[in-house]
């Protein structure tokens, strides 16, 4: 599956609503709508293509995840392509009125992707190669530029090495 939106939906605070909802359940709404409405169709043409499985555990994991729960996840289990995804990661909305919150939004992609120095390059070479085989799709008389040996998925796969490397 491509997309043109890869989305990660964090919320600060276990709890609960005034009328009883805990945090999960009420953000795990708004995500699905928001979900919903990017990918909608209007007069402009087709909505975008979302994927939400970047979040910690992928799709069996909650669509949404305390901003802790992330960094935990992170220092603990994550793979280095999640952490290699999150060099391009960019914060897009907070709660308004909650500027603590969003500054640390806008930290945490830098710090999980560069702060735990730079991935294993073996377990990276291991996925570059198994995109190449399961992807591609390459036969002698077919090339296919991105996914493909030597392709844009090399020369973005040894940035962001470089990027979480040296960053």
């Amino acid at each position: 599956m491509t997309s043109d939106l890869s989305l990660i939906f964090l919320y600060e605070g276990d709890g609960e609503t005034a009328n009883g909802r805990s945090h999960v359940e009420l953000f795990s709404r708004i995500a699905q709508r928001t979900m919903r409405l990017l990918s909608q169709a209007d007069a402009e043409g087709p909505g975008y293509e979302v994927d939400a499985r970047l979040r910690p555990s992928g799709a069996q994991g909650l669509l949404v995840t305390s901003i802790d729960a992330f960094e935990r996840y992170h220092q603990t289990r994550a793979e280095p392509w999640e952490r290699q995804a999150l060099v391009r990661a960019r914060p897009v909305a907070a709660t308004i009125g909650a500027d603590e919150m969003a500054g640390r939004v806008a930290r945490l992609p830098e710090e999980t992707a560069y702060g735990q120095g730079e991935p294993e390059v073996g377990r990276l070479v291991a996925l570059r190669a198994r995109m190449q085989r399961e992807l591609a799709g390459e036969r002698p008389d077919r090339y296919h530029p991105k996914l493909g040996f030597g392709g844009l998925v090399d020369i973005e796969f040894l940035v962001q090495w470089l990027q979480m490397r040296h960053g």
